[in-house]
């Protein structure tokens, strides 16, 4: 859809790397708790991008 390639590496890492934000958003900011939805989609589709593009594997692709 919005990116060329999507691989199980990057959606998972970037699943947890959306978590770990959103934790340290709750703990070291005032940022009203609605906002954590956003920080975590960001987080998640930036990563999982990222991580896909610099791993440059053979990874099965994620269809969908």
């Amino acid at each position: 859809m919005l990116t060329p390639a999507r691989e199980r590496r990057g959606a998972f890492y970037g699943a947890c790397a959306g978590m770990a934000a959103v934790l340290l958003v709750a703990w070291l900011t005032p940022l009203a708790f609605l906002w954590y939805n956003v920080v975590s989609a960001v987080t998640v589709f930036v990563s999982g991008l990222a991580i896909t593009a610099l791993s440059g594997s053979q990874d099965q692709a994620v269809s969908g």
